[in-house]
């Protein structure tokens, strides 16, 4: 008789596509509800159950997101998003981890920019869009 613990996959399945995502934990199969697809006891049961919820409602924000931008979404689309990688990115491809850095006043230019397109579009105020620019004014003279 077995009396170790087993890895706790997450299998992404998406209209009959599947791939497999490991948690990082483990559990006794004495332990595993396989109905509700939670440990029922053990050392670490609460946080392992909490981690599998985590994972749960992080996969389905992320589904949600990648719907609104792609046309189809597949099983290792999301996996690669959840990983924070490229949502493109294959299983051997090297990966630019670099990202640039980007600075205060970069940042408030880019909301600046992104403000005024919605100013634009008449869906948000141009008072606002004024006190984004008068912050950005305050952040430059405290730098």
């Amino acid at each position: 008789m077995l009396t170790t613990s087993l890895p706790i996959i997450c299998r992404i399945s998406i209209d009959g596509m599947d791939e497999e995502l490991s948690t990082g934990r483990k559990a006794h199969i004495d332990n595993w509800d396989n109905a509700t697809k939670r440990v029922t006891a053990g050392q670490h049961s609460k946080m392992t159950n909490s981690l599998i919820n985590r994972m749960q409602a992080d996969l389905e924000r992320y589904f949600t997101v990648l719907q609104s931008n792609f046309d189809v979404v597949t099983p290792i689309k999301l996996k690669n998003v959840y990983r924070s990688l490229p949502h493109d990115h294959r299983k051997g491809q090297i990966t630019n981890t670099t990202k640039k850095k980007i600075s205060l006043l970069e940042l408030a230019d880019l909301q600046i920019k992104e403000f005024s397109e919605l100013v634009e579009k008449k869906l948000r105020s141009p008072e606002t869009l004024k006190q984004w620019k008068a912050t950005k004014n305050k952040i430059s003279e405290f730098l």
